[in-house]
């Protein structure tokens, strides 16, 4: 916020005191798949796999209820929790294509889908997104209304340009994650090969600026979203 020309910051707040606070404040209908959502937060938690918190999920429930998206794309399924969930938030969704390259989560994903009253709705595909691209894609254009990323954060610049086309105008692409746990805002990186992904994600979020064909914003939501909008 600015107050007489000065920026007013929130002092000693950190984000996880953020996240506590709208934690408490949020509701969320989980839908027709709620029993099963739960059961998939479950083995998330006790396997350890990352899914979307209630901050982020929060959002995108939002967002997907003002977009009303007919079809979706999603790079990076993990265990089809993300993909369940908004087919549950957002009854608009005719199909939801989703990538996922671990043949183990991919099956888990498999799994969970055919017990979701949405499984139908969902197109599961065991593959790279680097590697593959479906033959639709190379035929027509403008077939996306709203492309939820959450794959390999050092390829998110090439997952702009790969998939640009296929997003319809004023289409969403929502990218997860870009903050990196905070490295990339404080370069405090551990190791090596996280500085080589880490640097790649901090000179896209740079580059984005220097665009002109789509209005973007960079959310402090959760690990950091990037929310695009493609220009008519």
């Amino acid at each position: 916020m600015v107050l007489n020309g000065e920026i007013v910051k929130m002092d000693g707040i950190s984000y996880n005191e953020v996240d506590d606070f709208v934690n408490e404040i949020i509701s969320i209908s989980s839908g027709m798949d709620e029993s099963l959502l739960k059961k998939m937060e479950a083995y998330a938690y006790e396997h350890h796999v990352p899914i979307m918190d209630r901050v982020a999920s929060n959002f995108i429930s939002v967002l997907l209820k003002i977009c009303t998206p007919k079809r979706i794309l999603e790079l990076g399924t993990g265990i089809g929790y993300s993909a369940i969930f908004m087919c549950n938030q957002c009854l608009s969704i005719e199909i939801l294509t989703s990538y996922e390259i671990n043949i183990e989560r991919y099956e888990i994903a498999k799994m969970y889908c055919s017990e979701s009253v949405y499984g139908k709705k969902i197109n599961l595909i065991q593959k790279d997104f680097r590697e593959f691209f479906p033959e639709i894609c190379l035929k027509e254009k403008n077939i996306f209304d709203f492309i939820y990323v959450d794959a390999a954060k050092g390829q998110y610049h090439k997952i702009l340009d790969f998939y640009w086309d296929q997003l319809a105008p004023n289409g969403i692409m929502l990218f997860d994650n870009i903050f990196i746990n905070g490295w990339v805002i404080n370069l405090d990186y551990p190791n090596h090969r996280r500085k080589h992904y880490v640097l790649k994600m901090r000179k896209f979020l740079y580059l984005l600026k220097e665009q002109k064909h789509f209005d973007f914003s960079i959310l402090p939501v959760s690990d950091g979203m990037l929310l695009i909008r493609k220009k008519d």
